[in-house]
């Protein structure tokens, strides 16, 4: 749920980009503006959904002057908690690492079916008010940040015991450890292919019958 304070001008439209980097996949379920849900489209009172750098969501609205209002985005991310030194760690870039305007507070709620293992961490980037994390009832986590500036953001970070979350890698993780797996032997196999060639090379160099020296005897051209 964004709430935005248009403050000069006219706005017409406002967009939000979801990070689908290290996750199985965003899907978009719905967006709402002003409580009031928007069929997809390009037109005022429509959201756009596609993908770009990322899933990107537009909301275009009929431009509206100074005023308040409160856009909502319901989205799945599959695939976003992974297995980190033994543990399933949920890490998530709560706010657009670019965005051109302020934001004077935002909030984030984790629930989850069980409790952390420890205390979330959380990084920050461009914020000058307070960060506070509150562990509530029912496994659930708070994160609160104030003062945010201009392409301000924090990524926050939710340990929890191994198994707990997860009962197996995610997709992306599984295909990169597989890659990791295989890299000595790939390594293995440049580099024999590598040492193939250096002989073949050498093999036919020794083969090659050099010029005989010159002999030194005069000669002349046909005219």
């Amino acid at each position: 749920t964004i709430v935005f304070e248009f403050t000069e001008g006219t706005s017409r439209r406002v967009f939000r980009t979801i990070p689908t980097r290290y996750t199985d996949g965003v899907e978009f379920v719905s967006a709402s503006m002003n409580g009031q849900v928007l069929p997809r489209g390009k037109n005022p009172g429509e959201v756009e959904v596609r993908r770009k750098n990322g899933l990107r969501i537009d909301w275009h609205f009929t431009p509206v002057s100074p005023s308040t209002h409160t856009f909502t985005l319901e989205y799945i991310v599959r695939g976003v908690v992974k297995r980190v030194d033994g543990q399933d760690l949920l890490e998530w870039q709560v706010l657009p690492r670019e965005h051109d305007y302020a934001i004077a507070s935002a909030t984030v709620e984790v629930v989850a079916p069980v409790a952390p293992s420890a205390l979330p961490r959380i990084s920050t980037r461009r914020i000058d008010g307070r960060t506070d994390v509150v562990e509530m009832p029912d496994a659930a986590v708070v994160v609160r940040a104030t003062d945010i500036r201009r392409n301000g953001t924090f990524v926050l970070s939710v340990p929890f015991e191994a198994g707990s979350v997860l009962d197996a890698l995610p997709a992306w993780q599984a295909r990169r450890e597989l890659h990791r797996e295989r890299m000595p032997i790939w390594l293995a196999v440049a580099g024999g292919v590598l040492l193939a060639g250096v002989a073949l090379l050498f093999g036919l160099r020794q083969n090659y019958d050099a010029p005989p020296p010159s002999t030194g005897a005069p000669w002349s051209s046909m005219i």
